[in-house]
This record gives structure tokens, C-alpha cells and sequence, in this order.
């Protein structure tokens, strides 16, 4: 048998037996490092450690910051320093004004029952009508380009100041009424007219931290806490968790909805997001510090909220319109100008007791 060997210097330690056997002997350990290459002595180990101190600063760096960032959220979220700066600059370019003579082109108003109600929606074709009867437009308001852009391209509510109450006055040349009716009928004047119990009773049910004097920034359109257990709430039932979804809703938002929603009634996430940048614009529009309008905003859904409707009377708006409606057999039977601090019927007596009769020593 013949026997071949050969010396292959490109590769150090390599023999070749009958042709057919390799023998690798020692290739690896006595094998150079390429250049680039660390190998396993100091040099390699302190080029893991410089890698291991990369990496533990990386990581020191993402946790510092995210940390930061939560910390930051949260107090945004029990703040709103910087939704105020935001929200303010652009609800005080969402302005009208009155003026002379009719206005050159519309902003249409949307279909709500609110809007129905006082005649918003659908204004155009009414001026165009009294116009034909021989009337003419004395004054009309023109509003800014930030109102038409807010109304026609990101599809909010128009932001202004509301008013509750509208209807018709006449009166003779010496100011004596002839005709006067509005709705709702009644209403209560002012923040301090509503009875403690009534809106403590209406937060600690609707919206909790609306009138929190520590928050002077607070955005009335959103409570962080329901708002993020809503989606919670949301998310597990398109998991397959039955149950309700809890309301997240604040004041400002159910009003928007009532209000300026078709039919009053959110159809869509989309339509509920809408609600909220319009409530939200709504009250920063006289500046930063919302408390006096967060009060405002409890006054105007006590006088406002729908409750009920009946045939002959239309909508029953409001609290002291439910409780002290015309015609009174039908309500309460309370009447608020008589008893301007209380909303409902007072307690029946208390049972006789052990016998006795009220009144008596018996």
C-alpha cells in the first residue's frame, strides 16, 4: 500500500493519511487571531467589560428615562400645565364678532338637539326665507378662521360661550311685556344658588375631582382615572371579558354629547373624541385657570340635562324644570320661587312610636 503525505504550510498542522484522513492537530489552539479579532486573554476580557459597562449604561439610561417620562405623564395627567398653554392658544383664536349686514358664507351648525332647538341648524335656509318675505339681515356674526377650522376641518363642535336659556320677548314702546317665554322655564341662577347637596351629589356620582380647588389647570374634558379604567374596561371585553364598560365621561363631555351629538347619542370612539376636544377647547376659552368655568359648567348641566318628555310640554331640560315643571299635578308640585334652596319634596313625618300619636303625651 502506498502512503501520501504532505506539508501544507498555508495550514499549519494538517496532515493527510491514504489520501482520505484528515488530521487536525491543534488547528485551533495554535491558530493566530485575525486582525479585528480579540482574543481570550487581558485584552479580551477588558474588551467584555467595556461592552458589559456599554450595555449596563444603556440600560441605566432607558430605565432613567422612562421612569421620567411616567413621572412627567403623571403629573401632566394631575396638572395639565401643558394641555392649558396648549388648549388656551387655540381656543382664544376660535372668536366671532357681530357686524353689519349679512354674513358672506356660513359655518354649519351641527344636528344636535340643542342646535335644532334654538334654530342653529339650518340657518341659512331660514334667513334665506325671511329674505324672500321682505326682511333683511340688520347684523350676523363672522367668525375667525381658526372657528372654521376647527368646525369644518377637524370636525369639532363651534366653540363658544353657550347660552341655557333662549326664546321670544315682546314688548309695547314702554318696555311692558307683552309675550315672554323661554326654555327651560327655570333655572337656577347662579353657582351659588344651587343647594350644596344637589351638586356635591351630582360630582360624587358624574365627575369627582370637577370642582378640586388644587387643580387650577385641570382639563374639564377628561378624568384621567375613569378615562384610563374605561379602556381597561374596553379593551378585556374585545378579549371576550363580558361585562359593562364603565363611563368615563365627564360633565363638559355628556354635555357636548347632549347637546351637539346627532339624536344625543355617541355612535362611535371617533364620535366620543370629538366630544372631548370640544369640551376641552370649550373650557379654555377664557384662560388657563378653569375653575370658574369648571363651575360654570356644573351650573349649565343642572339647568340644561334633559330628563324626561311628555306629550303637550316637550322636553323636561333641567332640574328645577323636572322637579317644578307646569304643569305641576305632574311633578313635584314644588314651587322653586317659594323655595328657592330646595329641589325636592320634604320627608313625610316619621311612624308613630310605641303607640303614639305625633303631638301627643299619650
Amino acid at each position: 500500500m502506498t502512503t501520501w503525505s504532505w506539508d501544507l504550510p498555508a495550514l499549519p498542522g494538517v496532515s493527510i493519511s491514504n489520501g482520505r484522513t484528515f488530521f487536525f492537530r491543534e488547528l485551533m489552539s495554535r491558530r493566530k487571531p485575525s486582525p479585528g479579532v480579540k482574543g481570550t486573554g487581558k485584552e479580551g476580557r477588558a474588551t467584555r467589560r467595556r461592552r458589559r459597562r456599554w450595555l449596563y449604561g444603556f440600560l441605566a439610561f432607558l430605565g432613567v428615562t422612562i421612569v421620567g417620562v411616567l413621572s412627567l405623564g403623571v403629573w401632566e395627567m394631575r396638572t395639565s400645565h401643558f394641555q392649558a398653554r396648549f388648549l388656551t392658544s387655540i381656543a382664544q383664536e376660535s372668536t366671532w364678532t357681530l357686524e353689519p349686514g349679512p354674513a358672506s358664507s356660513f359655518v354649519s351648525a351641527p344636528e344636535g338637539p340643542y342646535d335644532l332647538r334654538l334654530g342653529y341648524a339650518g340657518l341659512e335656509d331660514r334667513v334665506e326665507r325671511v329674505r324672500e318675505r321682505g326682511f333683511h339681515v340688520v347684523e350676523q356674526a363672522r367668525v375667525s378662521e381658526r372657528f372654521r377650522e376647527l368646525v369644518e376641518d377637524r370636525q369639532l363642535f363651534p366653540i363658544y360661550h353657550e347660552k341655557t336659556r333662549a326664546g321670544l320677548r315682546i314688548t309695547d314702546r314702554d318696555g311692558v311685556p307683552l309675550y315672554d317665554h323661554h326654555r327651560p322655564e327655570l333655572v337656577y341662577p347662579s353657582f351659588e344658588a344651587i343647594p350644596p347637596l344637589i351638586w356635591q351629589t351630582l360630582l360624587f356620582i358624574e365627575n369627582r375631582s370637577a370642582l378640586d380647588p388644587d387643580r387650577p389647570l385641570q382639563n374639564p374634558a377628561v378624568e384621567w382615572g375613569r378615562l384610563i379604567r374605561s379602556a381597561t374596561d374596553l379593551g378585556f371585553r374585545y378579549l371576550g371579558r363580558e361585562g359593562r364598560v364603565a363611563g368615563a365621561s365627564t360633565l363638559a363631555t355628556q354635555m357636548e354629547k347632549f347637546r351637539h351629538a346627532p339624536e344625543g347619542i355617541t355612535e362611535t370612539p371617533r364620535d366620543k373624541l370629538l366630544q372631548m376636544g370640544s369640551a376641552a377647547l370649550r373650557g379654555y376659552l377664557d384662560g388657563q385657570e378653569t375653575l370658574p368655568a369648571r363651575r360654570r359648567i356644573v351650573l349649565d348641566y343642572l339647568n340644561s340635562v334633559p330628563l324626561a318628555a311628555i306629550r303637550g310640554d316637550g322636553e323636561i331640560l333641567g332640574l328645577l324644570t323636572s322637579t317644578g315643571s307646569l304643569p305641576r299635578s305632574r311633578w313635584s308640585g314644588l314651587d322653586p320661587s317659594r323655595e328657592p334652596r330646595r329641589s325636592f319634596p320634604p320627608k313625610p313625618p316619621s311612624p308613630p312610636v310605641s303607640g303614639r300619636e305625633p303631638g301627643t303625651g299619650a
